[in-house]
């Protein structure tokens, strides 16, 4: 008897634990990357503060396709692909749920579809394709940043 209550204790036990997590969601978030939350819809449709952020976002990543298209032209293909590398994280952190939030998804599939053919095309070092897909996604996402700012 003594012993199946034992076996009994050792299984419940550590279910308790399972239960349990270390991470540190008590410290506050701050700027619009950090903020990024996948399990928390984000929603820009009230908030002035909420506008200006995303609008501050896009204009940043508009920036760094800027960056990465000019060292194109310069040929410098690795400094371009160093550019978009720095821009992944942006883009899946802030774009991606900016433009499922006001665009759909729809668009959103081929925003991303777009800028993973960017990614393949300048490591391919395809000049002529990455200048295109350049083009392409800055224009996207100033129809995105345009988008937010008339709603």
């Amino acid at each position: 008897m003594k012993t199946s209550i034992g076996y009994i204790f050792l299984l419940i036990f550590p279910l308790y634990f399972l239960g349990c997590s270390d991470n540190n969601d008590s410290q506050p978030k701050t700027g619009v990357i950090a903020a990024y939350d996948p399990n928390k819809p984000t929603s820009f449709s009230s908030p002035k503060s909420d506008i200006e952020k995303a609008t501050q976002a896009i204009k940043d990543f508009q920036l760094g396709l800027e960056k990465a298209e000019s060292s194109v032209k310069d040929g410098d293909v690795k400094k371009a692909a160093e550019s978009l590398a720095s821009l992944r994280g942006a883009f899946h952190g802030v774009i991606h749920p900016i433009a499922l939030q006001t665009k759909g998804e729809a668009f959103t599939n081929q925003l991303h579809g777009q800028f993973i053919e960017l990614e393949e095309s300048i490591s391919n070092n395809d000049i002529t394709n990455t200048t295109r897909l350049l083009k392409v996604n800055r224009e996207n996402i100033h129809n995105l940043s345009e988008e937010i700012i008339n709603k």
